[in-house]
């Protein structure tokens, strides 16, 4: 992009963002393409989906926001593409909610009696007998 900042062809504006958005579909295929035919541990799982979210984060705006330097308006046009990484999106969606924690489950010693089925009286002056 530094070598087509000098002297980019204004005719050729659409052409190239249409190459430049090939360029990216196909870094968002290869991904896919790879989640799908590769079995990852889960420390190369948790940094494939770190290079996943670069893609969409970084690398793609860095990409429309080179080509808007080159082209006036042109990050407005690589960036009206986003579609072209729905399934990344997805793929990032399905794995952070497969990775939230499930919510604590309550033992029931507060409510209920403990061990030894003993019923806790209720508490005074913070402490709590047993009866």
């Amino acid at each position: 992009m530094n070598e087509l900042r000098p002297c980019a062809p204004i005719s050729l504006k659409h052409v190239v963002a249409q190459e430049l958005i090939k360029g990216l579909r196909a870094v968002s295929d290869s991904l896919l393409l790879y989640n799908t035919t590769r079995v990852l541990r889960a420390n190369e799982s948790g940094l494939f989906l770190s290079l996943c979210r670069a893609f969409i984060e970084v690398a793609y705006p860095h990409s429309a926001t080179c080509f808007g330097r080159c082209y006036p308006g042109g990050a407005t046009i690589i960036m009206d593409a986003k579609n072209l990484y729905d399934g990344i999106s997805r793929l990032l969606e399905t794995s952070s909610a497969a990775r939230e924690l499930p919510k604590p489950v309550n033992n029931g010693k507060a409510k209920g009696a403990d061990e030894n089925g003993d019923v806790p009286a209720a508490a005074e002056n913070g402490e709590t007998t047993i009866v």
